[in-house]
């Protein structure tokens, strides 16, 4: 396991990204931000409720013991 938060992560993968190599980069062009930012904004509200399910659910497996 990284020492990144789900958060860290799930952003980091959104960055802007260029593929390297003529070919390849002619074939997938990269997506501008502008094209992508209401998926981008809308990932850390996600991400965020998603964590909050887990910590219920942890707290609630754990008072099952």
């Amino acid at each position: 396991m990284g020492d990144r938060s789900a958060l860290e992560w799930a952003l980091d993968q959104r960055k802007d990204k260029r593929v390297k190599g003529a070919t390849a980069g002619a074939k997938f062009p990269s997506v501008p931000f502008s094209e992508r930012k209401e998926k981008v904004i809308e990932l850390p509200r996600r991400v965020c409720a998603v964590s909050v399910e887990t910590v219920k659910i942890i707290r609630e497996m754990e008072q099952e013991k």
